[in-house]
């Protein structure tokens, strides 16, 4: 055989498979039929104030940005939680999101998070707030 034809003939070949790799793929692409839940659940969402909310779905319960407690900072003083004012709110919480490390998103996380067992997601400082510090013995 010429060697022009066995290249001619290789061309043909992966033209023929690209083309079918290609429809392969378009079918592949095609929308599938959704799964239809056999029970809707509702998706309820309730504002807490400044960037909070509360958004239930099911048993589901999360947090974004949990600021509960309002009150004047002290300079130099402890923060302390207002956990009258929080469980006046919040009855629970399964996981909490927080957007950035700022006090009025996360000064409440804590306590939230240690009273419920809630799972923090956030950046390092927001998901660190929630451990003890390394120093404190566990014995």
């Amino acid at each position: 055989m010429p060697r022009r034809f066995v290249s001619l003939a290789k061309l043909l070949l992966l033209v023929v498979l690209y083309f079918l790799w290609i429809a392969q793929s378009i079918g592949a692409a095609e929308p599938q039929p959704a799964a239809v839940p056999s029970e809707s659940k509702p998706v309820i969402m309730k504002w807490l104030g400044v960037a909070g909310w509360e958004i239930r779905t099911g048993n589901t319960i999360v947090l974004i940005d949990p600021f509960l407690t309002r009150k004047d900072r002290v300079r130099d003083a402890e923060w302390k939680t207002d956990e009258e004012a929080v469980l006046r709110v919040v009855d629970g919480a399964d996981y909490i999101f927080a957007g950035h490390s700022h006090a009025d998103h996360i000064a409440d996380i804590p306590f939230i998070a240690k009273r419920f067992g809630s799972k923090v997601i956030g950046s390092r400082t927001t998901v660190n707030i929630r451990k003890p510090p390394a120093w404190i013995s566990h014995s």
